[in-house]
């Protein structure tokens, strides 16, 4: 699989205090969230975002799905 260089910025990736991604402008990635046991939160690329719970031990569950404008 190839790379896709979708930017062309001095800062392409940024992350979080905790060395998370939290935006990928090569990938359109918006925003991605964490929650308090650094598990994935949400997910935003383009016009879709996936919102991720968790049970107090981290197991996932559920997912959910949202497309907006």
């Amino acid at each position: 699989m190839d790379f896709k260089h979708n930017a062309n910025l001095a800062t392409e990736y940024l992350c979080d205090k905790n060395d998370n991604l939290i935006k990928d402008y090569n990938k359109s990635i918006s925003e991605i969230l964490y929650n308090v046991l650094n598990l994935l939160r949400t997910f935003k690329i383009s016009s879709i975002a996936n919102t991720h719970t968790y049970a107090v031990d981290g197991r996932e569950l559920k997912t959910a799905h949202a497309i907006f404008t």
